[in-house]
């Protein structure tokens, strides 16, 4: 998520769930907090954004075959 993402904020908000609920509620969830961004994470910091992604399912990927 991102601090200035107005669609998924970090707390539920009148547009849904809030992505604290999501990390707190869906098993093995993790947040990163991007600064100064909004929504589209992928468009505006695609390389942290994939290089996040893929870390995380390195480590998925370790977890699951070991």
């Amino acid at each position: 998520t991102a601090k200035k993402d107005m669609l998924t904020p970090m707390e539920t908000g009148p547009t849904g769930a809030g992505a604290q609920w999501v990390a707190d509620n869906v098993p093995d969830c993790e947040i990163i907090v991007y600064e100064d961004i909004g929504h589209a994470d992928l468009v505006e910091c695609p390389e942290l954004t994939i290089a996040s992604t893929i870390d995380f399912l390195h480590r998925a990927k370790e977890k699951v075959l070991g």
